[in-house]
C-alpha cells in the first residue's frame, strides 16, 4: 500500500489552508485561499455557496499535489 508523502488540511482556523474574505462581486462568488505561510490566491466562482468554495479548494489542492500551480 502506498502512503502519502505529505498532505494539506483545509477549512478550520488551524488548517494549512483556509477560506477568507468571502464576498459577491458582480456575478461571482469570491474568496481568498490563505495558506498558513501567508501566501494567498484569489478564487472567483460562478456558483455561489461556501460548499462550492470548499469543493473548489479541495480540487485545487488535489491538482497542486500533482504539480499544477494554484496561480
Amino acid at each position: 500500500v502506498d502512503q502519502l508523502s505529505s498532505f494539506s488540511t483545509f477549512g478550520g482556523q488551524s488548517a494549512d489552508y483556509r477560506i477568507e474574505h468571502v464576498h459577491i462581486e458582480k456575478h461571482y462568488f469570491c474568496f481568498t485561499l490563505l495558506h498558513s505561510s501567508g501566501a494567498s490566491t484569489l478564487f472567483r466562482l460562478l456558483m455561489p455557496g461556501l460548499h462550492n468554495a470548499m469543493n473548489a479548494v479541495a480540487s485545487a489542492l488535489a491538482a497542486q499535489t500533482i504539480g499544477i500551480s494554484l496561480n
